[in-house]
This record gives structure tokens, sequence and C-alpha cells, in this order.
């Protein structure tokens, strides 16, 4: 850390590195975040810093210790969630939440500790480099130079006043299918639990062809990307015994290629995985020749844009995935419904987060009030917690990113918004959606982020009117999947 520090002031104090500017792309980017990161740090916060990083371990260690045993088996927290997510029966499902939630709880006061901890060393970074509170340092550090705190709470704002309202109008929707008087936290990871999760067809090679189908009806050239992945053994797709678990895509500089790797089982979520990491992929391949590392550095706001963008440019061809062609319609609503979840739950993390370090002295029980505090400002108040009081003020605790990667959060609420935007042009011109994307992708990191966005044919903004826009229009696309079904 002190060696880099180093090496970016000796760059930086070259005089001919100015007239650099202006003729390579992006260097004038690269070179703010240098002088950032240089203006910023302090050799008393190393130590620090690598403190952070250890109790970040601790909390991961902590989390992955917690088993629940259900019916005969050992299950850690992540598997019992799947469980959760899967049972129809809803006595079932009430007894594996309340096992979830009670093993988190047993251990309250670790977490509050760890938390206490890991506050207490941010404020003190902060105030080493001489910053008034940790969030503006982490600004700095994450390299925020095209939003501010300011435009957060006008997302939150536009949450709490729009989005909440639709999300709560869908949950109504989930209660009637469900024939339930009270909507209950264990009941609303089924949407609809008259059906079957949609199944997928053929063979493990069926759906890697049918992947390079789909993206060939977006663009030739991304169909060509996956194929070449593909022959050339850089696509690990499949669950198999002793593989680890979860999904990502890989860039592997040297070579320029990238690598995919996930746990595909024959479900629905499958498709959305291999689709999300090919968005990753594609954006590899689009900046793989450019001459400079720093160029392909993608911020988070574009990265994930990439992968999210891909979702919905595909969603209309996911019927080819499916073994039941009826299923279609399911996909797409969870693919929708999810995207009003997910921006609610950005929300809440976000705002969460942002009052911690606001407030660093706070106490455990201001702690948990202004999480519960929080939680409903975003949240539909259609769902029941009686009895489950404490599990609902204390989810806190699940969120990896607060203990782990503080204040980052944001950035899917972002590139989310930017990926609706993109599917809402796609319904009025679907080619010169698919071109703005690719264009986008196409600038790596030598543009800023509004301007990767107006490239894309996108405004960078989300704020209140945009999440008033995109909820609406989310809305009306899942009212008309739903039509038959939606309350008189």
């Amino acid at each position: 850390m002190e060696s880099k520090h180093h090496l970016d002031q000796f760059y930086l104090s070259q005089p001919l590195r100015k007239e650099l500017e202006g003729e390579i792309p992006g260097i004038d980017l690269y070179h703010r975040r240098l002088e950032t990161d240089v203006e910023i740090f302090r050799k008393e916060n190393i130590p620090l810093i690598e403190k952070e990083r250890k109790l970040g371990n601790d909390y991961s260690e902590l989390m992955g210790s917690l088993t629940i045993e259900w019916e005969g088996k050992e299950l850690t927290l992540s598997q019992a969630q799947k469980h959760l997510r899967q049972e129809k029966d809803r006595s079932k499902r009430e007894q594996l939440y309340v096992l979830i939630n009670e093993k988190v709880l047993s251990h309250r006061e670790d977490f509050h500790k760890l938390l206490d901890e890991l506050i207490a060393l941010r404020h003190q970074i902060a105030q080493n480099a001489r910053f008034e509170n940790y969030i503006q340092y982490k600004w700095k550090s994450l390299h925020r130079f095209d939003y501010t705190v300011k435009d957060n709470k006008d997302f939150h704002r536009g949450v709490s006043k729009y989005l909440k309202q639709k999300l709560t109008q869908y949950y109504g929707i989930i209660q009637e299918r469900h024939g339930v008087d009270t909507l209950k936290p264990y009941d609303v990871v089924i949407t609809n639990p008259r059906k079957g999760e949609p199944r997928l067809k053929g063979t493990q090679d069926d759906f890697i062809k049918i992947t390079i189908d789909i993206l060939r009806l977006v663009h030739p050239d991304f169909a060509h990307y996956i194929s070449y992945m593909a022959e050339h053994g850089f696509l690990d797709l499949f669950a198999r015994k002793g593989k680890a678990p979860g999904g990502y895509n890989l860039t592997l500089r040297e070579i320029g290629i990238p690598f995919i790797f996930m746990n595909a089982s024959g479900s629905l979520s499958d498709v959305r995985v291999i689709i999300h990491e090919a968005g990753h992929a594609i954006h590899d391949f689009l900046t793989r020749d450019m001459e400079f590392s720093f160029q392909k550095e993608f911020p988070l706001e574009i990265a994930e844009f990439a992968s999210q963008g891909m979702e919905y440019l595909t969603m209309k061809n996911w019927h080819l995935f499916l073994a039941d062609k009826d299923d279609y319609r399911t996909a797409v609503e969870e693919q929708l419904a999810g995207a009003l979840r997910l921006l609610s739950h950005i929300a809440t993390i976000d705002a969460f987060q942002l009052w911690l370090y606001e407030n660093p002295n706070h106490s455990w029980e201001e702690r948990e009030n202004a999480w519960l505090n929080t939680v409903k400002q975003f949240q539909p108040d259609i769902v029941d917690y009686s009895g489950f009081e404490d599990f609902r003020q204390t989810r806190w605790m699940q969120q990896l990113h607060i203990f782990e990667v503080p204040l980052y959060y944001i950035e899917y609420g972002i590139s989310l918004l930017g990926a609706l935007q993109l599917y809402k042009n796609s319904l009025r011109d679907y080619e010169h959606a698919v071109e703005g994307y690719r264009k986008a992708l196409s600038l790596g990191y030598t543009r800023s982020l509004p301007e990767l966005y107006d490239a894309a044919g996108l405004t960078f903004y989300f704020g209140e009117n945009k999440v008033k826009d995109i909820s609406e229009f989310v809305w009306d696309r899942l009212s008309e999947t739903i039509a038959e079904e939606l309350p008189a």
C-alpha cells in the first residue's frame, strides 16, 4: 500500500504526464483517481485498514459457521435460505424462517460488537485523513466523482414515495395467491404457490447452445464471443460434487479472455446467471484491444449495467430455455418484480449505512431502531411481522456489505435503473438500444459515467423523478404480464 502510494506520487510529479491528457483516451480520469488516492493516503491508516480487513474476514467466518438442522441435514444459512424460497408448505416455511433467524439472533451481541469495532476504526481512518466523517472519506476512496450523498438521498425519496407503492400492490397480489388473511415474511419469498418452479429443457450442451442462440438475436458479435469461450474451455457452468458455490465472470488480463464460472442445475435462476455473466464477458471482449489497463478498470456503475442490461435485452427470448412455454410469463414476472424488490432493498441498505456513519457514536438500541425505521420507510407495510419483531429489527446482520464493503451498494441501484431505461428504450427501437449498449461498453473507462450512459442513450440520473418514471414503467409491464390475476 505504501509502495503504491510512493509510485503514484512519483508518477504524478512528472511534468510530462500532463501532455498525455488529450492524447490517450481516459488518462485524465486515471490521473484524477491517482490524485485522489494520494490525497487521502495516510501512513498511520495502513494498520487500521489491515485490521478492518481482518474484522471483515471475522464476519465472513462467523456467518459461514452458522448452520441449522433441517430434515436430518445440517444446512448453512445460505442453503437454508434456498430451501425457504422453494418450500411450498407454509408451516414448513415458517419453521425454516424461524430457525434461520433464531440462529442469527443467537449471535446478536457478536454482530453488534463487530460492527462497533468496524465503525470506530473507519471513523478514525477518516479523521486521520482530515475528513469529518467516514462517508466523506469513502466517497473519495471509491472515486465517486459523478454523484454525491445528496443524489443518494434523492434516490431514497423516490423509492419511498413511488416504488414502495408499486411493491405494495404486488405484495397484495402475492397475498391473494396464497389465500391468506395476513401476509407473513416467509410468504413473500414464494410469489405464486400454485405454480412449480420453471424448469429448463434439454441437456447441458443445449443450455450452452440456447445461450449462444439468444445472444445472436441481440447481436451476432455477442454470440461469437460466448461461442469462442465454449469452444476453448472458458466456460465452467454446471454444478458437480465438490465444486465451489457461486457464479462470476473472471477477466484473464494476460490473455484478454474472460472466464465464466457458475453452478447451473436446471432452474430458472441459471438463465439469469448465464446471461448476466455473459454481459460482463461481452464487456471484456469489447474492450480487450484497448492499449492501457486503466481503460478497462470499469466502475461498478457501468460494469453492472453491462450485465443487468443484457438480462433485459435477452428477456424477450427466454422462452427458448424453458421446457414449458407457459412458464415464460412466470420468468418475466419474477424478473420485473425482482427489480422492484432489489431497488427497495438497495435503498434500505444504502440509507442505513449512511445513518451509521453520520452517527458513529450511536448505541445498539439506536442502531436497531434506525434499521427498523429505515425498513419501514422503504419496505411494504402489508407484510405482518407480529411475533417476529426481533428478526425484523436485526435483519441487517445478514448483509455482508455492511461489514465487509461499507457504503458499497448504491452502485447496483444506479446500474439497475440504467438497465431498466435500456429495456424501456428497447421496446421502442430494439436495434437502436442494442447499438447504444454496445457503443457505451466499447468505450471502456475512457469517459465519465454520465458520458458512458449518454453513449448508451440513457441519462445518468437516479433521483426521485427517475425512480418514479421507472417504477411506473416496470409496474405497467408487470401488470400486463399478470393481468388476469390482478385484483378487480
